[in-house]
């Protein structure tokens, strides 16, 4: 995937772009999915409209999935920082469906997705709740 953008105006103007892609475990719930991503951290944030404040360890917290664990019942809808990239650049995140033999490349079905070299954290959820929680077609935002 590739983006382009241009500026056609006479003066300068902010721009900003990025993806939300969706991870699936094909059919079933994402309760009963595993999910492994390496972040360090969790960008908290304020329960009425979620701005940001501050920075959370997540290591031996709930939010803390640098080993594949189970989904279960946490909700998830934070970003997450602090991730280690492999040689290209990439921080990964995987989930895989209870009876995925493994996860495939690329952001589909028993998906894996690797964020870009640029920028620094992962916006991640996971359950059904107001945020967007569970798609029709059994995909999660990561």
């Amino acid at each position: 995937m590739s983006t382009t953008a241009r500026n056609v105006g006479d003066r300068t103007c902010p721009y900003a772009h990025g993806q939300h892609p969706y991870l699936s475990p094909g059919h079933g719930l994402i309760d009963d999915c595993s999910l492994h991503f390496a972040a360090q951290t969790r960008i908290a944030t304020d329960a009425e409209r979620q701005l940001p404040t501050g920075r959370e360890p997540v290591n031996q917290t709930p939010f803390d999935f640098s080993e594949p664990r189970r989904v279960g019942d946490i909700q998830i809808d934070y970003a997450f920082t602090d991730l280690p990239r492999d040689p290209s650049g990439r921080a990964w995140r995987i989930c895989a469906g209870p009876t995925a033999a493994a996860p495939s490349s690329g952001c589909a079905k028993g998906g894996s997705c690797g964020a870009p070299p640029t920028g620094s954290g992962t916006p991640l959820f996971a359950g059904a709740d107001d945020a967007g929680g569970d798609q029709e077609d059994g995909s999660h935002a990561a």
